[in-house]
């Protein structure tokens, strides 16, 4: 067994406060942490009053020309996006009507009528005032809720952190006394630890006496067992020796018995050498019959090899033309059904397609008649409304005056049979006054002269009555020509 030291003496007693259970430490409180300001958050001290006047300053502040409000501006106020869409449908509308003053004063000069136009901008003007005011508003509205809700939010914390403070002290106290039991504790399990080793070592030490007492009386018996041995192999080597002495003499008897065999086996050998050649000479003659054999066999074979493939491939083809043969049946059977429902359906589908055709050629007639019949109604409508309107003037005036439409604008105009220079030009503005249809459109003023009026007289050819129409007349504004 492996040396061990002696123990030595045991440790004294543990004679301080005994702590057998580990102090649990005390749960530290958790430090609230304070709400973050808001990034947009302005005027942290202000009072309902504030506000108030906030507001106030918010509705005076410097308005921007929604002309010249770009995408970025208008989408950067605090409105709805409908709102912002209607701005920008606003600044669209103020863009046009601009320009359509600037096109009627190039056009028509500094007179131009314009002021419906800038009656409109005033009011877009207004609008988008309007709207801006309200996200000025908004945004001050804002920054009141999120400096209330950032009050209400430092409001909580304080509480918190009054409730903190306190629980901090309880803590440092609650520490102290921990610290103060988990030395204790330290302390009781140093010695225990201690008094375990002392125990380990002397059980250690009580072990290895005890087997130091076995291994000294163990060391003996194996002296005594290796004396034994020595004595034990001696005896065994005179045995072997009389065994090999008995073994010679045995050997010697089995050779002179093996000398005369061998004698004996040589005459045997001779004998079978002469037999031997004998069969050799049977054996060459039967090897070359049976190679012949061989060779008719080999061809024999190779002829039914070719029969059996030959006879193999056909049955196979047939099998094969069979298949395919059942195969072409089927399908030539679903074939004939298939065609057979195809024609049925063709024949329906050409049946349906014919009256489809009937059916949508009564429809492009129905619809051309009716067309035509809108196109002629409208024409007549168009002709009783300006009939009615020539009429009325005519009654009233004791002329007649035109509306006709040209490619890029109208052909508006007035003639009257009466006296005056100055009479044309009232009745042209009574008359396109009274027309609705011409409201809100900028109509220059009128250029015209009087009308020659000759004394020859004709029988009209065009009329059954005989009318006479006197000749050369001109149309003011719509163009000039001959009539009879």
């Amino acid at each position: 067994p492996r040396d061990v030291d002696s123990p030595g003496n045991p440790p004294e007693p543990y004679k301080g406060v005994r702590v057998d259970d580990a102090p649990t430490p005390p749960k530290k409180p958790r430090e609230p942490n304070p709400p973050e300001k808001p990034a947009g958050l302005s005027g942290s001290g202000a009072k309902d009053g504030d506000w108030v006047q906030a507001n106030i300053d918010a509705v005076g502040k410097k308005k921007k020309d929604v002309s010249k409000m770009t995408d970025a501006d208008i989408d950067g106020l605090d409105v709805t996006r409908k709102q912002k869409q209607d701005m920008k449908d606003l600044r669209a509308k103020k863009q046009k009507d601009q320009q359509n003053i600037k096109t009627q004063k190039k056009k028509y000069g500094p007179d131009a009528d314009v002021k419906n136009l800038e009656k409109d901008i005033v009011k877009y003007d207004k609008q988008s005032f309007d709207m801006q005011n309200k996200s000025q508003l908004n945004v001050v509205g804002k920054q009141r809720k999120m400096k209330a809700d950032f009050d209400a939010d430092m409001a909580v914390y304080n509480r918190k952190k009054t409730k903190f403070d306190a629980n901090a002290k309880k803590y440092d106290l609650e520490m102290d006394n921990y610290k103060f039991k988990k030395e204790k504790y330290d302390a009781t399990q140093n010695y225990k630890v201690e008094v375990e080793g002392y125990n380990k070592k002397k059980a250690d030490f009580d072990s290895y006496s005890q087997k130091k007492t076995e291994f000294d009386s163990y060391s003996q018996k194996k002296s005594d067992f290796d004396s034994y041995q020595n004595k034990k192999g001696d005896f065994d080597n005179y045995q072997k020796q009389n065994a090999d002495v008995d073994t010679y003499k045995q050997q010697k008897t089995d050779f002179d018995n093996y000398n005369s065999g061998k004698q004996k086996y040589d005459s045997d050998v001779d004998k079978f050498n002469n037999d031997y050649s004998k069969y050799d000479a049977d054996m060459n003659a039967y090897n070359q019959k049976q190679k012949k054999y061989d060779g008719d066999y080999d061809s024999w074979q190779a002829d039914q090899n070719v029969a059996k493939t030959k006879n193999a491939d056909y049955k196979a083809a047939n099998q094969k033309y069979d298949a395919d043969m059942d195969m072409y049946k089927k399908d030539n059977a679903q074939f004939t059904k298939d065609k057979k429902q195809f024609e049925l359906e063709r024949g329906n589908y050409n049946r349906k397609q014919k009256q489809f055709d009937g059916d949508m050629a009564d429809y492009n007639a129905k619809k051309t008649e009716f067309d035509n019949y809108g196109k002629q109604k409208a024409e007549f409508d168009d002709y009783s409304k300006q009939k009615t309107d020539f009429d009325d003037y005519t009654a009233k005036k004791k002329g007649y005056g035109w509306i006709f439409p040209k490619k890029q604008g109208l052909s508006l105009g007035v003639g009257e049979f009466v006296k005056g220079p100055k009479r044309p030009k009232q009745s042209f503005r009574d008359f396109i006054g009274n027309e609705p249809k011409l409201a809100g459109l900028g109509i220059p003023a009128p250029l015209g002269h009087l009308i020659p009026i000759g004394f020859r007289t004709c029988v009209s050819k065009w009329t059954d009555l005989g009318r006479t129409i006197s000749a050369w007349a001109c149309h003011v504004g719509g163009g000039c020509g001959r009539s009879r």
